[in-house]
């Protein structure tokens, strides 16, 4: 019997189902990631090198990569993100498969997730290929979870907001999967990189002291990237201060190029599509089509 909540059908909320079972194994996976980045931090794989700066009391810092990065995280982080998109894409063939009945071999192809910069792209080829396997909430579902989504439900009740379509696309979590996913099923291991974090912590400075940061540290670190200089500032001695430095692993192949931490990345992306992505299409298509705003907690994707 399927389970009925004001009259919405919630038979997508079985823990066997195709989308919660690749969730549950990304997350598995994702427990076998933070435990070989620990492993491999633990073995201290790089070190600050200091050398003198370009004027007296300044310090310059160097980057050394003790140990290179190993494949096995990059293979394990590929299975992660492999089996999230495998998720979404389970979720279309699902609402596909309920509004269409039994699909010939030829139907069962056309089925897949895809992300889109704006109403009128979705419309042409999203709207155009799904035409006979999905109706009207099948699609809104579809539509619910677009970059471009809040913006035009938003300005459907008067909230008006400037955004920019390409940057919404780019840091949208299933573009991003399908970006990570098409690299690692095709071509090769995803790329990993040391990368200096935003923020670089120093004490207090002295008048005409801080951190000067190097045009190196603006991207991956290759062995021997200089960071940039520190200078404690007048009435500080030579080296009496120190910046601290936090260094993430990241994804280079990742189309957002803002740094973000390997593990916290794809531990973010999968609460994303466990209590957002995947409930707000199935809740939409079991509805009137309506996406809803909020969506309560406790769904069967850990």
């Amino acid at each position: 019997m399927k389970l009925l909540l004001f009259d919405v059908d919630l038979d997508w909320c079985d823990p066997g189902r195709p989308w919660w079972v690749k969730l549950r194994r990304a997350g598995v996976r994702l427990n076998e990631l933070h435990h070989a980045v620990a492993s491999f931090r633990a073995r201290e794989p790089w070190r600050l090198e200091t050398e003198a700066g370009r004027q007296p009391g300044e310090v310059a810092y160097r980057f050394r990569m003790l140990c290179p990065i190993p494949t096995d995280i990059a293979a394990i982080a590929g299975e992660v993100i492999n089996s999230m998109r495998s998720a979404l894409d389970t979720v279309v063939f699902e609402l596909a498969r309920k509004y269409a009945g039994s699909l010939t071999p030829e139907q069962e192809r056309l089925p897949a997730f895809e992300s889109f910069v704006d109403e009128e792209s979705f419309r042409k080829k999203a709207e155009r290929r799904l035409r006979d396997l999905c109706g009207e909430r099948e699609i809104a579902a579809l539509r619910s979870v677009q970059p471009f989504a809040f913006a035009v439900e938003a300005a459907a009740v008067g909230v008006h907001a400037e955004r920019q379509p390409e940057n919404d696309l780019v840091m949208d979590v299933p573009k991003r999967l399908d970006v990570l996913w098409n690299v690692d099923k095709h071509r090769r291991l995803l790329a990993l990189a040391w990368y200096v974090d935003d923020l670089v912590f120093w004490p207090e400075c002295g008048k005409g002291g801080g951190w000067r940061p190097a045009l190196d540290c603006l991207g991956p670190l290759a062995d021997g990237a200089l960071l940039g200089y520190f200078h404690g500032g007048e009435g500080h001695e030579e080296r009496s201060v120190e910046p601290k430095f936090k260094l993430l692993l990241r994804l280079t192949d990742d189309p957002c190029t803002h740094p973000e931490d390997l593990c916290k990345l794809l531990s973010t992306w999968h609460v994303t599509l466990g209590c957002w992505v995947v409930p707000r299409m199935f809740i939409t298509a079991n509805t009137d089509g309506s996406p809803p705003i909020l969506i309560p907690g406790g769904w069967p994707y850990r």
